[in-house]
């Protein structure tokens, strides 16, 4: 009796230092206030962290964490000398204040099988993710990198005296129910060209004309069509007058796109389980490169943009739990970019 009691103990003892007590007073580091661009977190448990309105810890703490932004990133943060033997580093931005841990996976295409079999990954994310390898192998785009964020690869499973213990991070979101995000990133995609032609007695006219630049969004059986703020209406707005244009019948602008972009998969837990619920994308920045060619003669513009989100990116968990009954989600992927009347598939 002794012996099970002990046990018992020891186990308790274990899980509660592995679940909770991660953050340890002896490798906190927060000993100095902040820098300009470093935040201070208070860890909520479950991996959950809150950004403090203190600025000025003048003492160790085992609850807070300093993080700074993730480089090349808007919603990624990594925790300031994170301990070794801490299972994460890295932090999701999941709402203004509120930032979950999550570990990462580089996806390329000599490993995507092996993360396609790896049954931490929802069908949702596979599915995506395999349309997307697909494309930058037949495609041969060597400089798009891809990555997976999500809580679900922390390597937090021990096993004590037999009992398997598993790291449950989420965070508490609309209504108080819990939620967990997984992210896929691309980084230095580049599109297909498109072709605008401006050839013959219309190449003026067209040169000149005020295009509408969208997004195509699905959101459930419905589509939202964004206007594109920050491509110039007109490739004459862009290149300046060119009374040559239309001279030659080869005339044309060739377009392509570089971008990075997140894409947000939500899950809420209803009804004693996780249910993917809402997904949607977020454009961390994009580049449109413009080639006008006249004649013999080629001129390159570009131009350029961060930060585009979705109209519910802030309001992901709301979104998730809308569609909790639901045998669909709340989607708000990108589908198609339009410019100059030239239409883009996105490649997810």
């Amino acid at each position: 009796m002794i012996k099970k009691f002990t046990s018992f103990i020891l186990v308790g003892a274990l899980t509660f230092t592995f679940l909770a007590g991660l953050v340890s007073a002896e490798s906190s580091n927060i000993e100095n206030s902040p820098t300009q661009d470093e935040i201070l977190l208070d860890f909520e448990g479950h991996g959950s962290f809150k950004e403090s309105t203190e600025r000025n810890i003048g003492i160790s703490s085992n609850t807070m964490y300093k993080a700074k932004k993730k480089d090349g990133h808007s919603f990624l943060y990594e925790i300031v000398d994170s301990p070794e033997e801490q299972p994460f580093s890295l932090l999701m931005q999941t709402n203004p204040d509120t930032f979950l841990a999550v570990a990462e996976k580089e996806v390329t295409t000599k490993n995507v099988q092996s993360v396609l079999e790896d049954n931490r990954i929802s069908d949702e994310v596979k599915t995506d993710l395999k349309k997307l390898m697909k494309e930058i192998e037949d495609r041969n785009l060597e400089d798009t990198t891809v990555t997976i964020y999500s809580p679900e690869l922390i390597p937090g499973s021990v096993s004590i005296n037999g009992f398997e213990h598993q790291y449950d991070s989420y965070y508490t979101g609309y209504k108080g129910y819990s939620y967990k995000d997984t992210w896929m990133y691309y980084a230095n995609y580049i599109s297909d060209p498109g072709v605008r032609e401006l050839g013959g007695t219309a190449g003026q006219a067209l040169y000149k004309k005020a295009y509408k630049h969208l997004i195509r969004q699905g959101i459930g059986d419905l589509v939202n069509l964004l206007p594109l703020g920050w491509v110039a209406n007109s490739l004459y707005d862009i290149f300046g007058a060119d009374a040559t244009v239309g001279g030659d019948s080869n005339d044309k602008a060739v377009v392509t796109y570089v971008e990075g972009k997140y894409r947000r998969y939500t899950s809420i837990s209803w009804l004693g389980d996780w249910r993917q619920k809402a997904i949607m994308d977020y454009i961390n920045y994009q580049t449109v490169n413009i080639q006008k060619m006249v004649g013999r003669n080629i001129t390159n513009k570009q131009q350029s943009v961060q930060y585009v989100p979705s109209k519910s990116w802030d309001i992901q968990d709301q979104r998730a739990y809308e569609m909790k009954d639901s045998t669909t989600f709340w989607d708000e992927r990108i589908y198609n970019y339009y410019f100059f009347d030239i239409q883009f598939a996105a490649p997810w």
